[in-house]
């Protein structure tokens, strides 16, 4: 009865021990905390801790410390670095008392509001309540009693508070559920304040045991009253302070007391500057000291600043120089009994463990021995066993048995006797197990089953090399064994499962002899119902003997991949397995797992193969490389942990924190790799918390434990709702925590910018249509060109032989009769040739070829020239010409700066369309008008009008109007163009409307800007000098021996100037180019008058071919063409043509060209007669004649002046030493130009030089080959080249 007794009194300890295993807390130092300093702790609305100290604040989400510091240069960090007190309000906003006044943290922002008090003061926040109304209280230090009214953001200084000047401390404030409001300072006199219809009556109190510190109202009508040396109570039924009656014991008057708080079971802690933190229980009245297991942390000899109590129950204290210790007060629910804690260095793991006969357990260690230890955990002994004692095991009987691998020993562990029973080698002992009849079974690993008979002394073996009608051991490498409530050993070894029957050793009771083959049965258990559950490599399977079927062991997913190292079922049924990833637990009930990993007391994951145990009172011991794990299962069910929400506590993005506090979040595109963290906020076990995560119902993925980092990287545009869970020891939060992440589009993805993408789509097709249709009308328009153009040559030929005889008839023929016919003639073939003109006006336009020359006009008289062209024409219809001014111009002639010849074409074009829509009868107004910068040209007539809405259109090239096909009045549309062109030429602008006078009819202004500063320099007319050279123009008389040669397709042009000038000129023909070349090669000719345009062979092949023959290269070659632009006469002058002359050409020019070539050809052929076919023969004699002689003297005088602008022919002779007369007879022989031609020549020709080399611009080159005049210079190079300076330097830069 004793032994009972005593039995159950050390099972009663051990199952204590085990309950009371307390966390032994964490301390967080300096190392995380802005400071260690600490002042007060809080916990704000959502579970984060928040920590003032002297030197900044921090906030805890159980994995990192987030420190604030003040900055001077940020207005939205905290207003000073001494946190002196908190305050959550009823609406969770977080209020902070600091040296320099009060602050909220802003959650969206993560930043803080600084509040501003009366006077602009900064006083010591000591401490904040929330009165019943919602105020926020402020208890100052020096400063009196501050609030802040509900909903407002003034802060008042209430002074009805503070009536004395020593009562400005408001060190401690409190108010209670009566809504007494109480005050203490650093004296020992408090004071209770009771506001009645807008007064308050204060009563004083002097405390026995020094200043107040807290005031608790823990009953409804009592408050304690916690003072620096005690604690006193408030009655409020007398309205009397007295000694709350707790029993301070050795720490009276020896203890100073700096805060106090009740936890949710009722317990008061006291926070001291000399002991720590001190414990009333509920229900007891005495102090005593709070203990904590930290080996490496005293609690009891901390200056304790503040005690909380957090939301899970925590208790969080802050340690003054010390830091912030977190006491877990959850009991812990398995028992890790550890080797080296207890300094015993092994060298393995635990192999074997067994119950001892006084509640204490023993155990082996590879190649270390028996070891025992007490209910509590500590290692009491360590008998002598046998060499490398690998396995004991205690028998149904009560006897021990040890082996080592090579004998079995019966064993005493209190005495460490052993006798050696038995021999045999293998490879170790995985276990053994014994039945009622005496039999104990060994598994002598790699040599099959041993079974020996305690008794007799009697061994059998069973292996697999016996077989019989029996059935026999599937594997000889035994690793467990189970025996059933049948008598039956369920024997499980590397290569599967064998069942023998212990009566009749037979392994084919249920029909077969193997089961699981190559799997490997690690541990074998009987559940309630029979079934055996066997534990493997790859997780957990179950026989059901009554179906006689193996199957997967129901729900056992999780166990999947882990190996089982043992099996136990305990006394409610629920089994319990050790694994190589921590202990699993299978609820019966529920039919699920529960995992056991990490926290709650564990200290390993891994577990040992067969080492486990299992007592009659149920505790169940796995064995670790360290130690043993023993627990009670019905402690572990009690103490299940659960997880509680997570809560997302940073959104990081580039490492920067946002606004996490709440369920939706849109990040710009540049920004789309995050970091999110995670907590339960619980502060329990956060090193074995891992978290689970998954992206759009995807699959689950998880953190490390201890890890509460989540990453996503370069994450796509697009809506991502992730879905975040807890997992700790194989359970899962309840709730899943959902948050929604769009990432937004980038800038070049968003919808703006594909509605910009399909904008500039339309616009891109938009402007390739309009450019399209563009070029195909340019296109239409240069081949309506090309044709006109093409047309004009052929024009041209015929309309020269027209206008050349006219003339001759008009002076032949002198009858009135004759006469007026030959007017008629010569009207139209004037208004062809005006035709032909505009054409031609209009293609240089188009090659930016038109020129304009502007000079002063009276544009009143001009206009009127203009007219009276039109008069006959108007009189024989009967249209009244009217030219009208406007009144603003008082009479006054109108000065206009125009070139005459080009806007003599804009007037004509503007009275020819008036007369065209005009009716017979009608009337044409031509009204002359000004303004302040303009002056303004009126075209009206009575026609019908413009039917256009759009009469803009008018002015396009080739546009016909609705009018013209109306009234059958087909126009070329290119006069209304060129007047537009050369209007805009000269700064102004042109447009066409319908009367609005009231009169029906059409309108067409031009507006012209006055003066000249609009024009360039270059289109202003300058006067030149026109002096006469020495000798006039004469027509020569030339020798009837000079031969030319016709070439040209019209035999008119050809028969028109043979006849014109065949007295001069002999003159042969040819009807094309190719005709033409092999007249010249059988001929001889000493000139080609040729046409560009013909079939066969054009003009410009036969020029080519010509100077390409080395026997009539010389011979000079003049073409006509109807093409006048600059770039066919380059090109002709590239091929080498000595002149062109465009069609229709005056027969006089034609002439003096012919006269002019005549001269040089004489001059070449004085110079160099017969010199060619002999200079071979001629032996080179170095002398110079006269002649050359000269030409030094003079090219060595010109060259040195050639820069002097006043260099002229005078000096000239003064510097050659020769009589003007005498050198310009010589210049005339040698040069065969004039003296004065020949400097201003050689000027050009150097002008052209430099211009050609590019290196200085034009009026620089104007200057430096002697022109003081820029306008000047440009031109008689002009004259000289055939085109300007500028367009020279073009042609030169192209040919580069």
């Amino acid at each position: 009865m004793k032994l009972t007794k005593h039995l159950a009194l050390i099972i009663l300890c051990g199952f204590v021990s085990l309950m009371m295993w307390a966390d032994g807390g964490e301390l967080y130092t300096s190392g995380k905390l802005s400071s260690s300093l600490i002042n007060c702790i809080t916990q704000d609305k959502y579970g984060f801790i928040w920590v003032g100290t002297e030197y900044g604040l921090s906030r805890f989400d159980g994995y990192r410390f987030t420190n604030y510091l003040h900055n001077e240069k940020d207005s939205t960090s905290i207003t000073d670095n001494i946190i002196s007190s908190f305050l959550v309000d009823k609406k969770g906003n977080l209020w902070i008392g600091c040296a320099k006044g009060l602050m909220r943290y802003n959650y969206e922002t993560n930043d803080f509001t600084r509040l501003k008090f009366p006077d602009d003061r900064k006083p010591r926040i000591y401490s904040l309540v929330e009165s019943h109304n919602g105020d926020i209280l402020m208890g100052t230090a020096g400063f009196g009693l501050y609030s802040l009214r509900k909903d407002s953001k003034r802060i008042v200084h209430e002074r009805q508070y503070a009536e004395r000047e020593t009562d400005v401390f408001f060190t401690h404030i409190y108010e209670d559920q009566h809504h007494y409001f109480w005050q203490s300072s650093h004296l020992s006199t408090f004071s209770r304040f009771i506001k009645s219809q807008g007064k308050v009556a204060r009563k004083d109190f002097k405390s026995p045991c020094g200043a107040p510190i807290a005031f608790i109202q823990h009953r409804p009508q009592a408050m304690l009253i916690v003072c620096m040396y005690g604690i006193l109570y408030y009655d409020y039924k007398t309205g009397k302070i007295g000694d709350a009656g707790y029993d301070f014991g050795i720490y009276k008057n020896n203890v100073t007391i700096n805060n106090a708080t009740f936890d949710h079971e009722g317990n008061l802690y006291i926070s001291t500057s000399e002991h720590g933190a001190l414990l009333i229980k509920k229900g007891s009245n005495k102090v005593v000291q709070l203990e904590n297991t930290n080996g490496s942390f005293n609690l009891g000899t901390a200056f304790v600043n503040d005690i909380i109590e957090d939301k899970d129950h925590n208790l969080w204290i802050g340690c003054y120089k010390k830091g912030l210790y977190l006491l877990n007060q959850r009991q812990q629910a398995f028992n890790s009994w550890s080797f080296a804690a207890q300094n015993y260095i092994i060298g393995s793991s635990v192999s074997s463990i067994t119950p001892g006969a006084n509640g204490e357990t023993w155990c082996t260690v590879q190649n270390s021995g028996v070891y025992c230890f007490d209910p509590t955990g500590k290692i009491i002994a360590h008998p002598k066993s046998p060499a490398g004692t690998c396995i004991i095991y205690k028998d149904r009987r009560g006897y021990y048995w040890i082996s080592n691998g090579n004998a079995l020993y019966s064993y005493n562990p209190y005495t460490g006797s052993y006798q050696q029973k038995l021999t045999f080698t293998s490879a170790g002992i995985y276990g053994m197990t014994d039945d009622y009849d005496g039999n104990l079974y060994i598994s002598v690993y790699s040599k099959g089953l041993y079974i020996y008979n305690v008794e007799s002394g009697a061994v059998r073996i069973l292996n697999m090399q016996q077989r019989g009608n029996k059935g026999y051991l599937c594997n000889d490498w035994v690793r467990s064994m189970a025996l059933d409530h049948t008598n039956h050993l369920w024997v499980g070894t590397s290569n599967g499962v064998s069942c023998l029957n212990t009566k009749t050793w037979s392994f084919k009771d249920f029909g077969w002899n193997h089961l699981l083959q190559d799997h490997q049965a690690n541990a074998i258990c009987e559940g309630d119902n029979g079934e055996i559950v066997i534990g493997t490599e790859e997780g957990l399977y179950e026989f059901d003997r009554k179906k006689n079927k193996l199957v997967p062991f129901p729900n056992a997913e999780v166990l999947k991949g882990k190996q089982v190292c043992g099996i136990v079922k305990d006394k409610q049924g629920d089994l319990w397995i050790s694994t190589t990833m921590g202990i699993w637990q299978y609820e019966k009930k529920k039919r699920h797992f529960i995992g056991h990993i990490n926290g709650n007391g564990l200290t390993n994951k891994e577990y040992v193969l067969g080492s486990f145990m299992h007592t009659s009172d149920d505790l169940t011991a796995f064995g670790t490389s360290d130690g043993i794990t023993a627990f009670y299962p019905e402690v572990v069910k009690a103490n299940k942990m659960e997880l509680g929400n997570v809560y997302l506590t940073n959104f990081l993005v580039d490492g920067e924190p946002i606004n996490c506090h709440a369920e939706r979040f849109s990040i710009p595109y540049s920004q789309n790799s995050f970091t999110l963290e995670f907590s339960l906020l619980n502060y329990k076990n956060t090193d074995n918390i891992s978290f689970q995560y998954r992206i759009n119902e995807g699959k689950w993925n998880s953190t490390n434990e201890g890890v509460n980092a989540i990453s996503f990287n370069k994450l796509n545009p697009g809506k991502y709702i992730i879905e975040v869970r807890a997992a700790g020891n194989g359970s899962y939060s309840k709730h899943i925590t959902t948050i929604t992440v769009v990432v937004k589009d980038p800038w070049y993805a968003s919808p703006l910018a594909y509605i910009t993408y399909i904008l500039i789509f339309i616009s891109l097709l938009a402007y390739i249509i309009y450019t399209y249709e563009r070029r195909r009308k340019a296109d239409l328009d240069e081949t309506k060109m090309q044709f006109l153009i093409n047309a004009t040559h052929d024009i041209r030929s015929p309309l020269t032989l027209i206008m050349g005889p006219l003339n001759k008839l008009k002076a032949r023929l002198t009858d009135a009769k004759s006469k007026q016919d030959l007017d008629t003639i010569d009207r139209n073939a004037q208004r062809l040739l005006l035709l032909v003109n505009q054409i031609l006006d209009e293609r240089k336009i188009d090659k930016n070829q038109m020129r304009l020359h502007c000079q002063p006009t009276q544009l009143q008289e001009f206009i009127k020239g203009i007219t009276s062209l039109f008069a006959f024409n108007a009189n024989e219809r009967g249209i009244s010409l009217n030219l009208e001014e406007e009144d603003n111009l008082e009479g006054k002639p109108l000065e206009v700066w125009i070139d005459r010849i080009n806007f003599d074409k804009v007037i004509s074009n503007l009275l020819s369309n008036a007369m065209k829509y005009t009716f017979d009868g009608g009337n044409i107004t031509i009204r002359i008008g000004r303004d302040d910068k303009h002056a303004i040209i009126k075209v009206m007539d009575t026609g019908i009008g413009f039917k256009e809405d759009k009469t803009d259109r008018l002015f396009e090239r080739f546009y016909q109007g609705k009018n013209s096909s109306d009234l059958h009045i087909e126009g070329t549309g290119i006069g209304l163009n060129l007047s537009r062109a050369i209007t805009q030429m000269h700064g102004g602008s042109i447009k066409a409307f319908n009367r609005t006078d009231g009169i029906k009819g059409a309108c067409l202004e031009v507006i012209l800007p006055l003066g000249n500063a609009h024009l360039k320099p270059e289109e202003i007319l300058q006067e030149e000098d026109k002096a006469k050279t020495e000798e006039g123009c004469k027509k020569k008389q030339a020798s009837k021996n000079f031969n030319i040669l016709l070439v040209d397709d019209d035999a008119e042009i050809a028969q028109y100037i043979q006849a014109e000038l065949s007295d001069w000129y002999r003159f042969d023909y040819a009807p094309n180019g190719k005709e033409g070349l092999k007249t010249l090669l059988t001929g001889k000719y000493d000139l080609v008058i040729s046409d560009v345009m013909m079939p066969e062979m054009d003009g410009i092949t036969l020029l080519k071919n010509i100077k390409a023959n080395s026997n009539i290269s010389d011979i000079p070659v003049i073409l006509l063409t109807s093409k006048s632009e600059v770039e066919n006469r380059l090109e002709g002058l590239k091929k080498g043509a000595d002149a062109f002359l465009a069609k229709p050409f005056n027969m006089e020019e034609l002439h003096i060209l012919i006269d002019n070539l005549v001269d040089n050809v004489r001059r070449i052929r004085g110079k160099y007669s017969g010199a060619q076919g002999q200079k071979e023969k001629i032996d080179k004699i170095e002398v110079k004649g006269n002649n050359d002689a000269l030409m030094e003297r003079i090219m060595k005088c010109i060259n040195a002046n050639l820069t002097d602008p006043d260099f002229n022919v005078e000096k000239l002779t003064e510097e050659a030493g020769i009589s003007r007369a005498q050198l310009h007879r010589k210049m005339k022989e040698i040069a065969g130009v004039s003296t004065g031609e020949f400097i201003r020549n050689l000027r050009l020709e150097q002008a052209a030089r430099l211009i050609g080399e590019g290196k200085i611009n034009i009026t620089q080159v104007a200057y430096s080959v002697g022109f003081n005049n820029q306008t000047h210079f440009s031109t008689i190079f002009k004259k000289h080249f055939g085109m300007s300076p500028s367009e020279y330097a073009e042609t030169k830069r192209n040919e580069k």
